[in-house]
This record gives C-alpha cells, structure tokens and sequence, in this order.
C-alpha cells in the first residue's frame, strides 16, 4: 500500500495495512522531530503552491522579497496584494479582500524567512543598505552654510529625526496592510517614535563612520601618480573633427578626454573653458530637451531643489561671460596698467571717439607747427635766382608737356593760367635794360599761386593733372637753375624749402579733405574732426557704424586713416579696435545687455559682413579668437528647433516655469489623495493621515529627483570614467532610519 501523507514535505511509507502506516510514520516523526514553527513555515508555503527547502531555489525569492520590502518600505507586498484583488475583480482569480490578499502574502514572507535566516537576513541588511548608498552617492541634503557647526549639527540630526519617524510610520502602516480595518495605530506610533530616535540619533555616528570610510574609499581610489595624461593621436584626430584646435590646450584637454572621451560634447567644454565659462549638460551635448529642463528649472519650473542648483549656476555663467568679453576686449586693447594688470583702452566707443578726436587734433596741431616752422627756417635765408633764367618759362613748360597733358583755355583753363603767370613772372618791359633777380620768397609765392589753382580745378580732372604737371616742372626748374649756378645765397635754402613743402603736403593729404582721392569720404571726416565740432556721437557712428559694425565702406577707410594718423601702439588706436569690440558685445549703460544669442549673431555678422574693417582692425588669430567666443555663445545659446531655442526669453520662461510649478503641485494633490482612496470606506483618521504621508513622499520624491538631475546637469559633459569616489559626511542617517524604522515595530514586538 502506498500513501502519501501531505505535511509540507512528502512521505512514502510501503505497508500492507493502513495501521502499520500509521504506526510507521509516528515511529518516524518520534526520530526526526520538526520544530512547529518549521513545520508551519512549510504548511504555509505548500498551501501556496512552493517549498521553502534551501536547495529548490526559494532563497533568493526569500532574499528579494526582504530586500525590496524594507529598502521601499512594504510599497511591493502591498502591490501584490493589489494585483490579486484585481484579479478577482476582473474574474481570472479567486475574489479576495485586500486585507486578506496582504496577509496572505505577508505570510508566504515570513515563511520564507523562517526556511531561510541567512538570505532573510542578507535580504535586509541590502534594503538597509541601498537607501544608504544612494544618498551618499546622490551628495545628501544640503545645509546652511552660515550656520556654526554645532547648529548645523542639530538641523541635520532634527532633519533625520523627522525623517526617521515619518519613514518609520509609513513602514509600520503599510506593514500592516494598505487597507485595513484592524489596524494598530499604537503600533504606528512606537515605530514613528523610535525610527525618529534612531534617524537623529545616527546622525553624529554616520558622521564618523562616512569620514571614516570616505577616507578608506579615497585612499583607493585615488588618480595614479607620476606623469599627467597625453592625448593619443587618435583623440586629438576626433576633437579637431569636433572643431577644437588640441594644440591650443595643455594637459588639461587629456585630462578631459580621460575622463568624459573625445566626442563633440568635451570638445565644446573645453572651447568654454578656454574663456572661463562653464557649460550644462545640455548645452556641452546641445541636448534640447535637457537644455529646456535646465533653463525652465532655472525659472522654478521643477521644484526648489533642482532650482537652488541651476538658478546660482546660470547666474554664475552669466558673469563668466561678461568677465570673458571684458577680458577680451582688453587683449584687443592691449593697455597694462602701472601694476602690469590689463586696463581699458577705451571704456565705450563713445569714449574711444573721444579719444580719436583729441588724438587726431593733437597730431593735426602738431604738424601745422611742423610746416610753418620749416617754411619760417627756409624763407628766412638769403639767396636770389637770376632773372633771366625765368624768361619765357611758361612758354618753355608748355612745349616740354605736348603730348602729355593738353592746355587750352577753353579745356583746360587752370593750366592756361598757370603757364601765363610763368611767363609774366620776369617778362621784359619796355624800357628795362637788366631784367631783375627773383628771390626766393617769390618763387615761393608763385608757387602757392600754382597750387591755389590746382585746388579750384578739382571738378575737372584733365585740367587739375595738367597744372600737378606744370608746378613738377617748376620744381625741376629751380632746382636746374641752383645746379647751373643761377642761384646764389645760402646753398641750404632750396633741401629747407623742399622740407617745408613736404611737410605741408603731408599735413594737406592727411587732415584735409580731397576730393578726387579714393578715400574722399574718410578724407572730409578727417578734415571735419579738425577744423569743426564734431561730436564723439558722430565719429562713433562713422567708424562703428549705426546698428550692423563695418556695414558701410567709410567705415574700413576711415579706420585705415586713423591707423595711420595715430599709429599702431598708440593708446588712441587701441581704444579704436577695444571701442569695436564693446560696440559689437555690448549695449550702451542703462540698457540691457546683449544675450548669448545676439552677441554670437552680431560677431559672426562682424567677421562676414564687416570683413573690411575687421582686416584692418584686428589681425587673423584676433578673428579666430572672436569666431571660437561666438561658437562658445551660440553653444550656451543651444540648438534650435522648429525655429524654437530651449532657451525661452525671460518673460515666457517665468511664465512657463510658474505653469509646471503648478502642474506639479497639482500632480502631488492626486499623488497624496491615494492615502484617502486607501482608507476612505472607514472614513478613519488614517486615510487622512496617510494621504499626507503619500503627498509628501510625492512630493519628495519629485524633488529629489529633479535635484539629481540638475545635480548632474551644472557638471557639464558626461563622463565616460567616473570621478575617484568620495563620501559626505552624515548623510546616511535618515535613508537609515526610514529603512529600519518598521523593522524595529516587527523585530521587537511593539
């Protein structure tokens, strides 16, 4: 006879009667006696369908239902039961209350727990341990900073107290079942009292125990010593394909790669290191959608945690920039102060047209006095030229210029002029038997008179290139006659008289206008800054320009001038190419700056569109310099789609940001209104209470979560090879105690 008799395990008894079964199997039991507790273990889990012996597979069940319970706090029993009153509602499953579909999968839990200590207990050791874990690596809550040590102290042990209990409370509600008709406030309560002890409590020891162990962990994982990282060839073939000239960077571009891997996002973090700024997560990777949680973050939009990250660090990057460009136009200016510190050249291009204008006057006032004192010294020495020698000069001059320039007094009538006032200069009269000497301050004379002629033919080119001619050869003329001894005096007389002409020249062609001269334009400015009273407003809009820099050709060439006039290294013309500078990235005091976006726009249209002044002005690595700070902005700035920037103006993004803030205070009410749904047939105390509790969590959790990931977002590139790991003190203390608050309630009976 074969029977199996069906008490958690299987027995097999061969016996010819049914009475010497049964005597078999006491015999048996009296030899192998099981403990009771065992034995309901095995009732309990063959009721279910499973056997808890430790080879069958049923310890790492036991393991993973006592970890994931204590780490979230029973949230997975509590779903299990949900799924089979679900179940039995939708007809696949047997109708089961709440209360009993939880009790009976609380049960199967501890059954297994009493089959299997060692993977129950390691099962709660690692929820203990994961909440831990996850807040050492998460960074932890942050504190005052203004507070003394001490008052940090006690906010932090206040913070885990709270924690703790309301962590402890939760645990032992759920404990005892979502729904329950039966349940033991007071239970609750010493759970909330003594997890809100040990959260404060542990503070201080975690204090100790993280430094401890934080110094353990750094000191083994610690950077290798010795000689720092070198790029490969093969990294820096990817960040020049990324657009990043390696050669521009020291160590610190290996040290990059090392850590985040050659890609087109540590590429652009670099680029912005090189000016001091910091970028985003979105903004290195030009991600949109992080770039629109970041700055919508930044408005308030997702909560007061991921706000106090990326509020401060937008505002810091925001003076990383106005540093940069200052920073940059003081290298274009090129000024170091008494200390060696770089000073403005110009603070404005209205100040650095006011310094054109004093500068161009000055040098205008000097070469007048350059000129008139050179005239003084040549006209002021004795000497004579024969008078014979200017007999029919005009004449003469007339005949060597055929074939080269006409004179007629219908075409030409200046040259006519000219060459009359020649021949009358020592004609013979009627009567005169020696023809008279000329001086030298009439040969001057004359000239002036031939040059105020060529000056009032300016409307007739062939005319004005016929008396230019005409006074060349006049000029050859006095010097033939001093070489073939028709002049007598001081032999230095003619070189100082040609002195004082070419210093005049040069003072005509360089602060008076001409109209016939390529530049004309650049010229009439010129002569209109010395001569009338312009304004610093006028120049700076000739030179600058009105709204789009170097946009009008006057622009290139009067700069061309004013490099010329007031030299390379003179501090005018460093304030010229600092006042371009301010003029392309800045706004006028008293408006508002230009953002990211303009300011790459307005350099990129400089360097296209203004191209002739920014040859003259700046030279080819200053451009690079100016197109890489534009590539940096319009990074900051990040992608557009749709014609859309992640980043919205200020107006719509507080108002945006204030619409989710409201979404999601919205979102916790219903989050929280669980709580009720759970315990509302009693319409108990509970139900309110828990609704609080789930609302909070919520809340709580959403915080926390957006604070991760705007945590993340202010370091910028995303690493390939984590940092070294590093431990925050007393951060532990409350994931502790809201791990083990419960199990303090079941462990101990209260």
């Amino acid at each position: 006879m074969d029977r199996r008799w069906n008490v958690g395990f299987t027995l097999d008894i061969e016996a010819d009667n049914e009475k010497a079964a049964l005597a078999g199997a006491q015999q048996w039991y009296s030899v192998n006696a099981m403990p009771k507790e065992e034995a309901e273990a095995r009732k309990t889990l063959a009721a279910a369908g499973g056997v808890g012996n430790q080879g069958d597979g049923s310890s790492i069940m036991t393991f993973a239902s006592e970890a994931l319970n204590t780490g979230m706090l029973n949230l997975p029993r509590n779903l299990d039961a949900g799924i089979k009153v679900a179940r039995g509602y939708l007809g696949t499953g047997p109708e089961v209350s709440f209360a009993d579909a939880y009790d009976q999968t609380k049960k199967i839990d501890e059954a297994r727990a009493t089959l299997n200590p060692t993977a129950s207990t390691a099962g709660t050791l690692t929820g203990i341990a994961g909440p831990v874990v996850a807040s050492v690596l998460s960074g932890g809550a942050a504190t005052p900073t203004l507070l003394p040590a001490a008052a940090k102290l006690g906010v932090r042990m206040g913070a885990g107290a709270l924690t703790g209990a309301a962590a402890g409370a939760a645990d032992e509600y759920l404990d005892q079942g979502l729904i329950s008709n039966n349940r033991d406030w007071g239970k609750v309560g010493t759970s909330a009292a003594l997890s809100g002890l040990v959260g404060g409590g542990a503070v201080p020891v975690m204090d100790k125990v993280a430094d401890v162990g934080g110094k353990l962990v750094n000191r083994f994982t610690k950077a290798p010593t010795g000689a720092p990282p070198t790029l490969s060839p093969e990294d820096a073939a990817k960040l020049q394909a990324a657009g990043l000239d390696p050669r521009s960077f020291g160590p610190e571009a290996a040290a990059a790669v090392a850590r985040k891997g050659a890609n087109d996002a540590t590429a652009r973090e670099l680029q912005a290191q090189k000016f001091g700024i910091d970028l985003t997560k979105g903004q290195a990777t030009q991600d949109f959608g992080e770039m629109r949680f970041e700055n919508l973050a930044a408005q308030e939009g997702y909560g007061k945690t991921a706000f106090n990250r990326l509020s401060p660090f937008f505002e810091k990057q925001e003076q990383q920039i106005g540093a940069a460009k200052t920073a940059i136009g003081q290298q274009f200016g090129g000024k170091v102060g008494p200390d060696g510190v770089p000073v403005n050249a110009a603070d404005d291009p209205l100040n650095a047209a006011g310094n054109i204008i004093a500068d161009v006057r000055s040098k205008a006032a000097t070469a007048k006095n350059e000129y008139k004192n050179l005239y003084a010294d040549a006209l002021g020495r004795e000497g004579e030229f024969q008078g014979t020698a200017f007999q029919g000069l005009g004449g003469n001059i007339t005949k060597s210029l055929q074939g080269e320039v006409e004179i007629d007094s219908m075409l030409t009538p200046g040259a006519s002029r000219a060459v009359k006032l020649l021949d009358e200069l020592r004609a013979p009269k009627e009567g005169d038997e020696v023809i008279g000497n000329v001086s030298l301050q009439e040969a001057e004379q004359m000239r002036k008179r031939l040059n105020a002629i060529r000056s009032a033919a300016s409307n007739n080119p062939s005319d004005r290139r016929a008396v230019t001619a005409i006074i060349e050869k006049f000029d050859n003329h006095l010097e033939d006659s001093m070489a073939n001894q028709l002049f007598s005096g001081d032999e230095g007389a003619l070189d100082a008289l040609k002195k004082a002409r070419a210093s005049f020249a040069k003072y005509q062609s360089t602060f008076k206008a001409n109209r016939s001269a390529p530049d004309a334009d650049a010229s009439r400015w010129m002569q209109r800054i010395v001569e009338t009273d312009v304004t610093a407003k006028e120049v700076s809009d000739a030179l600058f320009g009105l709204s789009k820099i170097g946009e009008k050709g006057v622009s290139q060439r009067l700069a061309v001038r004013l490099q010329n006039t007031m030299g390379k290294d003179s501090d005018a013309w460093k304030g010229v190419r600092q006042g371009i500078w301010q003029k392309i990235v800045s706004k006028p005091e008293g408006k508002d700056d230009w953002g990211p976006q303009a300011m790459s726009e307005r350099i990129s249209s400089f360097l296209s569109e203004g191209s002739a002044l920014a040859r003259v002005t700046f030279s080819p690595d200053e451009q690079k310099v100016m197109r890489e700070f534009a590539s940096v902005l319009k990074t900051v700035r990040g992608p557009k789609i749709g014609g859309k920037t992640a980043n919205p103006n200020s107006d719509t993004a507080a108002a945006m940001g204030g619409m989710l803030s409201r979404v999601m205070g919205k979102y916790d009410a219903i989050f929280g209104t669980l709580g009720l749904l759970a315990d509302g047939a009693t319409g108990g105390l509970g139900g309110i209470i828990l609704s609080k509790v789930i609302g909070a969590a919520g809340s709580a959790g959403k915080n926390a979560y957006q604070g991760r990931r705007a945590a993340q977002a202010v370091q910028g590139a995303p690493t390939v090879v984590g940092p070294r790991a590093t431990i925050n003190p007393g951060i532990a203390a409350a994931p502790l105690a809201a791990a083990g608050g419960g199990l303090l309630g079941d462990d101990f009976g209260f």
